[in-house]
């Protein structure tokens, strides 16, 4: 009886230490620091050897039994191997909550000039999305790697994208989309809600054709705060994807 019951908490303990499937989806991947900043050890957690900025890459070779640490070649101003904390990396359980806070649940853009729409996970090709048509995100792959939606456009249906290929994906701060701060762009959405606070207490719309003066970005990048002109002719917050991006 001893036995038996020593069993199940074995496997227990077993399940608590192996790294999650999202984490241990960066290995074998040269994966980009999303962190701000990331500190390469020569063991795990100890034996500082450097810093990696946020954007240089490591290429994992493995995990730590806990999952907590990554051990690879660090790349960019160390460019020798180590272990940094995974949840520092993009594609760790850390960064793809990130990337589902910003995809799921929303209507993006396609940013890729061709985005393949497969029936499962890179397999099963079932059509082409073109730049500019757009996705419902309904949820993401364990490792965040791909996109389940509904394909807006020529396509018209359901499928898995590469999450890379969306709008708003990008991992280190949505490059494509800091281009617009500082600028008066274009509204693209048929019609771009406006808030007092992101996502909160709306003082009215825009309208597609309208613009909107950007004077920064939310931390996700979700959300950007300026100037609204046109009808409307108030500050507040829209969400970045229905604005026309700098290139």
């Amino acid at each position: 009886m001893r036995l038996l019951t020593m069993i199940p908490a074995a496997v227990a303990c077993a399940l608590a230490l192996s790294p999650s499937s999202a984490s241990a989806g960066v290995v074998g991947q040269r994966v980009p620091v999303c962190a701000p900043t990331l500190e390469l050890n020569s063991v795990p957690d100890a034996g500082r050897d450097g810093v990696l900025a946020k954007g240089e890459t490591v290429a994992v070779r493995k995990l730590s039994d806990s999952g907590k640490y990554a051990y690879g070649l660090a790349y960019g101003n160390i460019n020798r191997d180590g272990w940094v904390l995974t949840r520092g990396l993009c594609g760790s359980d850390r960064a793809v909550a990130s990337l589902s806070d910003r995809l799921v649940g929303n209507r993006v853009r396609v940013c890729r000039a061709d985005l393949e729409l497969d029936r499962a996970p890179n397999q099963g090709w079932d059509g082409v999305l073109a730049k500019g048509e757009t996705v419902a995100v309904r949820k993401l792959s364990d490792s965040g790697k791909y996109a389940y939606g509904l394909a807006y456009g020529n396509i018209n249906r359901d499928g898995w994208v590469l999450t890379s290929g969306l709008c708003g994906s990008d991992p280190l701060g949505q490059a494509g989309a800091t281009t617009i701060v500082g600028r008066r762009v274009a509204v693209e959405a048929p019609e771009l809600r406006v808030y007092e606070r992101p996502n909160q207490s709306g003082v009215g719309a825009l309208q597609a054709g309208e613009t909107f003066r950007v004077s920064k970005l939310s931390d996700s990048g979700k959300y950007a705060y300026g100037v609204a002109y046109g009808q409307l002719d108030k500050v507040g917050w829209v969400l970045a994807g229905g604005l026309a991006q700098g290139s």
